[in-house]
């Protein structure tokens, strides 16, 4: 886990929007990249203690809430970890268009193809062997930068702090709610990072390894995003509204305050080529995982790899648009809040847990949450004098503000709320033998404590419960144990 510091601090903050949310974006920016780790650590603790050979989170979901909830889950994940792959060669191209006046197609292709062939090749193993060079180039990288910046700047600072850079500004308060959110939830729907639970030794290690990785993430992002925050408080650095990709270029403006360091932007370039590479194998393993564990059970993982590499084209065509790299997060991360409370909301351990969050609640609170944002966006777009196909394209690709996250958050506990109340006055008074669709936590423990299955072994639910079957006799479980599910019929008939 310690090995995944690079994972938020770049491209993030090499890419900062210091230039709007000031010091207190910086701070909440910092804490908002190190503590989502911590908490995929202890969430990962809990599901292993409820189903110790679970490998992968979509596994889990499978488990709790049937297929329909996995197949959407399972589609945010390679939503967001495609959108990752993408936002991570888009800086490598940027670096090389804008900082060293080439063109971005070489590049982007060697990455994607070198971390594609390796990653099909040795799989998560390889993955975790260059993560752990990664962390070594990553702390290098940074001492580097922070050596020499102390040596050789000596621009003078004005004093008060600019209007954007102090503590008084929107943005910066904007992203007390923003930064915890988006980052959160983009952390709840990477597999990268689910994997890195999967694989731990223990439990103990698993935490101990998160709070290290957690403690240097948010001091490397501070340090790269300070770095930008010194150009623009220096005046090295200012927003060109004609050109936004311009922003990709504010952590070099310090490098080479005075021109030609050649040298240091080289070694910057190698080290943070390496660091992608080991970023972007992370993310395709846990594609790979996804994949395997969802459409192709029961199939070799060599089909697997082969759809990943295919899928890297679209990634890597994408990439050489030039599209602005906050914001192919915003769309990654404003979709995954719409389904972040919903599916941690069945982890809750309550007897009544089983009766509220099911899969129809869930479901029905992702998507009225989705609705919401683009009904949201058609009511601002009088205010934005836009059309409606624009505001919602400025909402979920332009707009990196505290609405949107906010609403979304709220709206998808609110429509599971709803659901729930529907679905439980459904049963109550209309059909009261209609599958709940869901399981409760003790039934999941008994299921796996009784027939633990092997990782994304292709067995449908019926097989499963063939394996209670007495030959010769029905199964029979006590009415407490019974297992509803939507394509079978509970046991006990």
């Amino acid at each position: 886990m310690p090995t995944k510091l690079v994972e938020w601090a770049y491209p993030w903050a090499c890419f900062t929007y210091a230039y709007q949310a000031g010091w207190v974006g910086l701070m909440v920016y910092s804490l908002s990249s190190g503590l989502p780790v911590l908490l995929i650590a202890f969430l990962g603790t809990f599901i292993r203690n409820k189903i110790p050979n679970i490998m992968s989170f979509s596994d889990y979901v499978l488990r709790r809430f049937g297929w329909p909830v996995q197949l959407w889950v399972s589609a945010l994940m390679l939503l967001n970890m495609g959108i990752s792959i993408t936002a991570e060669y888009t800086a490598m191209g940027d670096y090389f268009a804008i900082i060293l006046g080439s063109t971005r197609v070489p590049i982007v292709i060697v990455v994607g193809v070198l971390s594609s062939i390796y990653t099909a090749y040795g799989g998560l193993y390889v993955s975790i062997v260059t993560d752990q060079i990664q962390a070594v180039l990553s702390v290098v990288l940074i001492l580097v930068m922070c050596i020499f910046v102390a040596v050789t700047f000596r621009k003078e600072l004005p004093s008060p702090l600019p209007s954007n850079l102090s503590g008084d500004n929107y943005y910066g308060f904007a992203s007390i709610a923003v930064l915890p959110i988006s980052l959160a939830s983009a952390s709840v729907y990477s597999e990268a990072l689910w994997q890195r639970c999967w694989a731990g030794a223990s439990n103990r290690k698993l935490l101990i390894g998160a709070s290290l990785a957690s403690f240097f993430i948010i001091i490397a992002v501070f340090i790269f995003g300070f770095l930008g925050f010194l150009a623009i408080w220096s005046g090295l650095w200012t927003y060109d509204y004609e050109d936004p990709s311009t922003q990709s270029v504010i952590l070099f403006d310090v490098l080479n305050v005075d021109g030609q360091k050649i040298w240091l932007l080289t070694l910057v370039g190698c080290l943070a080529v390496t660091m992608s590479t080991s970023l972007i194998d992370s993310y395709q393993n846990g594609i790979v995982d996804n994949i395997s564990g969802v459409y192709l059970r029961g199939q070799n993982v060599l089909w697997t790899r082969a759809l990943v590499l295919i899928l890297n084209v679209p990634c890597i065509v994408t990439s050489l648009q030039g599209y602005n790299i906050l914001n192919l997060f915003l769309l990654a991360n404003l979709i995954t809040t719409t389904s972040t409370l919903p599916v941690l909301a069945g982890l809750i351990k309550h007897p009544w847990a089983h009766r509220i969050v099911t899969p129809a609640t869930m479901l029905f609170g992702c998507w009225l949450s989705f609705a919401s944002l683009c009904i949201w966006s058609k009511a601002k777009a009088a205010d934005w004098h836009l059309t409606t196909a624009q505001a919602i394209h400025k909402t979920f690709f332009e707009n990196y503000d505290w609405p949107p996250f906010v609403l979304a958050l709220g709206i998808s506990v609110l429509g599971m709320a709803i659901m729930a109340v529907v679905e439980n006055i459904f049963r109550t008074s209309l059909c009261k033998r209609f599958p709940r669709l869901a399981y409760s936590d003790e039934r999941v423990k008994k299921l796996h404590e009784a027939h633990p299955l092997p990782v994304h072994l292709d067995l449908g639910v019926k097989e499963k419960l063939a394996h209670l079957d007495v030959p010769g006799k029905p199964a029979k479980l006590a009415p407490e144990d019974e297992i509803d599910l939507p394509h079978s019929p509970k046991l006990d008939q």
